[in-house]
């Protein structure tokens, strides 16, 4: 519920109810104290349309006094309790009877008006400062109005008992609005006060750094969505210092990654430079082999820095994609016979297998090259025999993988494969070199083309990466 909705029915609350409660405090004393007294209104109006019924049916004897009188005198007896009075006239205003030959029940009427109603008529009277509640009823005779009759109740007590109640029946009517008032405003700040508390101890522990913390406020109202959205905002700043913590981290791993694998060729070029330059060395071909030492090493020095400079572009999404829907089979077939030569070349078998006649995608052709030809790389530094290249298409995918019959990868180097400078432990022993960044950059780039990109392996017997790229229709 909204706090504007909560608001509204606690302000109509806070007034209808007391109200609600006062009337029927009141109509509950006004019943208990009326229940043996003269006047009840259902009752008189009832025992008096009977009543005048009755004398209807006797009105060939109004005239006759005595006898008129013997025959309603049980029925007036009857009704001692509730009728004080009663007097019969006819259409001309001459009265017929009046029970107790009172003066006062026919004044202040005007026979003229009374002449065109044929129903009920209610009124009231005052008579010697007291107040009278007078009733005139139509008396009928052969479906012909005869006249009326006229039935008067004094209402002083009914005076008496709203003076009697009218102070306890305000009081509590004050009180109950006071106690709706306490009781609604608790409710009131339950819902607003405690979720501000919350969202002020929150705002503090953010001040403070702390992060690790819920806000439990869940209701769906303006609060509710105020706190939602700070919830979030928590969980955002939570993710970015995370983030921040591992840029960091990053950024003094890549430095120290970078350090070590700078200092390695370099402290070999320094070493070669001096056995030349102090002429240690002077026989020519020794000469000629440590500049061609020195110049593979400056070689590498120089794919690794172009290797991260491109990743530090990937990263910062720096780098811009010439993506076009291409027809997969045939770059896929023009990529893998131009890494065919250098592969046999090492006396790797290499064999390939494409296994549809048409599928597009939507793809760099120049950026899935360097993929391909990264891990034909990797898989080269690790292979014994062979190299299987594939591709097919599943789940609305192009799905290509590259296996070797290296020594395998562990499940806890799985998990670390395709991070920057990531070298298995296997690999520190053999033949290898790289630079680390080859898988990264992969990963990088199968991830701008919404792709995916993987590998199993059983540990013993070789590794096989998979990358996909999702199908594009014909264009």
């Amino acid at each position: 519920m909204k706090i504007r909705t909560k608001l509204l029915v606690t302000f109509l609350s806070t007034i209808i109810l007391p109200f609600i409660l006062t009337f029927s405090l009141f109509s509950m004393y006004l019943s208990y104290k009326t229940k043996d007294a003269k006047f009840d209104s259902t009752d008189i109006n009832e025992y008096t349309t009977e009543l005048t019924d009755k004398i209807s049916a006797h009105y060939e004897s109004i005239n006759n006094y005595d006898l008129f009188d013997r025959q309603i005198r049980q029925e007036l007896s009857s009704l001692s309790s509730i009728i004080e009075s009663i007097e019969i006239i006819d259409l001309k205003g001459k009265i017929l009877y009046n029970s107790k030959a009172s003066d006062r029940i026919g004044k202040s009427l005007d026979l003229n008006q009374l002449t065109y109603h044929t129903n009920d008529i209610f009124s009231t009277m005052e008579w010697d400062s007291d107040f009278y509640l007078r009733i005139i009823k139509p008396m009928v005779y052969e479906d012909s109005v005869k006249g009326f009759v006229l039935f008067e109740q004094n209402t002083v007590w009914m005076i008496e008992y709203a003076k009697e109640i009218t102070y306890p029946v305000l009081w509590f009517g004050i009180g109950s609005i006071i106690l709706f008032i306490v009781f609604f405003s608790g409710l009131i700040s339950r819902g607003i006060i405690s979720p501000l508390n919350e969202l002020s101890y929150a705002t503090e522990q953010i001040a403070n750094g702390n992060l690790d913390f819920k806000i439990k406020y869940k209701k769906s109202d303006e609060i509710g969505i105020l706190c939602q959205a700070f919830e979030t905002m928590r969980n955002k700043l939570k993710e970015s210092l995370i983030k921040q913590t591992e840029y960091e981290y990053s950024r003094k791993e890549l430095v120290a990654s970078i350090s070590h694998d700078l200092r390695t060729p370099l402290t070999s070029i320094k070493g070669y430079v001096e056995a030349l330059k102090d002429g240690i060395i002077t026989d020519p071909d020794k000469v000629s082999k440590y500049l061609e030492v020195i110049y593979s090493k400056t070689e590498s020095m120089n794919k690794l820095l172009d290797d991260l400079f491109e990743y530090s572009r990937l990263d910062l999404n720096n780098i811009r994609m010439n993506m076009k829907v291409t027809e997969s089979r045939g770059m896929l077939k023009e990529i893998i016979e131009n890494l065919r030569y250098d592969i046999e070349k090492e006396g790797i078998i290499f064999n390939t297998s494409i296994e549809f006649q048409c599928l597009y995608v939507y793809v760099d052709k120049l950026r899935i090259d360097e993929v391909i030809n990264n891990i034909i790389q990797n898989a080269l530094r690790y292979t014994k025999t062979s190299i299987v290249f594939n591709a097919f298409r599943k789940d609305n995918s192009l799905i290509v993988s590259i296996k070797d019959d290296g020594c395998g990868i562990s499940e806890n180097e799985k998990e670390h494969i395709f991070e920057r400078f990531y070298r298995s432990e296997k690999s520190r022993t053999s033949k290898m070199g790289g630079t680390g960044l080859g898988l990264a950059i992969a990963k990088k780039i199968i991830e701008e083309h919404a792709g995916k990109i993987w590998v199993e392996s059983d540990g013993l017997n070789g590794s096989t990466f998979y990358f996909s790229i999702p199908e594009k229709n014909k264009p």
